[in-house]
């Protein structure tokens, strides 16, 4: 008990250690420099060099206390600002101030993570609004980790999923799924990778039986039944397999094949699931959750979501992001994971659907609307991107659906 409760005072003692670094800080700089100073002129007061005045500046006003800890000086660098602003007429009563609180601070970071890496975790976990670039940097260095512990790497992942009216089923909805893995790259031979994955379930996490079409049927029954786009994909493609995992989600994988930059390759799939469900709210499922898997360390995804233009009118889109730590398919606010990512509506049609990671999505487009037979200015596009997106977690468009229409 005396750990838990030390973890749930972290966040209440860091906001005033933190707090009482910043008013010290501020009061230094404004006794000095007066309001809304710059860096260098905060450099030229003090008689330090821009880095550690750029570092006292941001503990002292950035808005979320948790991201200015992040930016705390080492207790070396608070020395060499304390002997500077000493000889440069601040007052000693806010250094004596100032050496208490870094004093109180290096006691926080001992207490609660040991060293400055682990506080900045703490730190992340606790802050309202991300610092992007932080949060960014933690997940590349994730990314060249997975790489090497999974074996695989790839320079983008790339999910487009296009929802339209279903014609065999009145009341219902197709929905065609593309996935592509760009600049595939296997880093040990005799790796088996998941090139796609995919399940569809009730609320209740149950499966549902459905019909597949793959939009490419030469490529899939050259491909052991894997829906493989073969006029997308480059470099060499070994061979697949199609099964259904222990778990139920059906597994499209590829066969080993070369290693390294010379083995490297770009793989799509896609196919079209007929009458996936109604497309109204149910007692049996209310809430839809569209989106994709990362199963592959990937420097970035990019995730577009076509919707016709006579499906869910009125519904409030979000995005989630969800840990399969716990679950191959988790929808649970439990499981939901932090991101400062958006999901950016980009209105109906292509015309601002260019992407400077995937080259050829134009001629992709072209020839997914040909196969679904629709015309994509009747499709409103959303898009999610992702840097460096966390593994495994799953990336969702989540909206309650419409009521079903009177008489329906």
């Amino acid at each position: 008990m005396a750990l838990l409760d030390r973890q749930e005072n972290f966040e209440e003692r860091a906001l005033a250690v933190v707090g009482e670094l910043r008013s010290v800080f501020a009061g230094m700089i404004e006794a000095k420099c007066g309001s809304g100073p710059a860096v260098t002129a905060i450099a030229s007061a003090f008689g330090i060099h821009r880095k550690l005045a750029w570092q006292i500046s941001r503990v002292a006003y950035d808005e979320d206390p948790f991201v200015a800890a992040r930016h705390m000086p080492t207790a070396r660098s608070i020395g060499a600002l304390v002997r500077a602003a000493g000889k440069h007429g601040v007052e000693s009563s806010l250094l004596d101030q100032l050496s208490r609180a870094t004093e109180d601070f290096e006691s926080l970071v001992r207490t609660h993570a040991g060293d400055r890496t682990g506080f900045d975790l703490l730190l992340g976990a606790c802050s309202s609004g991300a610092d992007d670039e932080e949060a960014v940097r933690w997940r590349q260095q994730s990314f060249t980790g997975n790489s090497f512990i999974w074996g695989a790497q790839c320079r983008a992942m790339h999910a487009v999923s296009l929802q339209f009216p279903s014609v065999r089923r009145p009341g219902f909805f197709d929905m065609a799924m593309v996935r592509g893995l760009i600049g595939l790259r296997l880093n040990r031979p005799q790796t088996h990778w998941l090139v796609a994955q995919s399940a569809v379930l009730m609320d209740d996490s149950s499966p549902r039986t459905t019909s597949r079409e793959a939009l490419d049927p030469e490529g899939a029954k050259s491909c052991g039944g894997v829906p493989i786009l073969k006029a997308h994909c480059r470099g060499e493609l070994p061979g697949f397999e199609r099964k259904v995992n222990p778990t139920g989600l059906l597994d499209d994988r590829l066969i080993p094949g070369g290693v390294g930059l010379t083995g490297e390759r770009t793989i799509y799939t896609g196919e079209v699931i007929r009458a996936l469900a109604p497309a109204h709210a149910t007692p049996e499922d209310r809430v839809g959750h569209f989106g994709a898997g990362v199963r592959t360390p990937t420097q970035a995804l990019v995730m577009d979501y076509f919707t016709h233009r006579d499906l869910f009118p009125g519904v409030k889109r979000e995005l989630c992001v969800f840990s399969d730590v716990n679950s191959p398919v988790a929808f649970s606010e439990a499981d939901r994971l932090q991101l400062n990512a958006e999901l950016t509506e980009l209105g109906y049609g292509l015309g601002r659907t260019q992407c400077r990671e995937i080259s050829g999505y134009a001629r992709l487009l072209r020839d997914v609307f040909e196969a679904i037979g629709h015309d994509p200015r009747d499709f409103l596009v959303h898009r999610v991107r992702i840097h460096y997106p966390p593994m495994p977690a799953s990336v969702m468009v989540r909206f309650e659906l419409p009521d079903p229409p009177e008489g329906g």
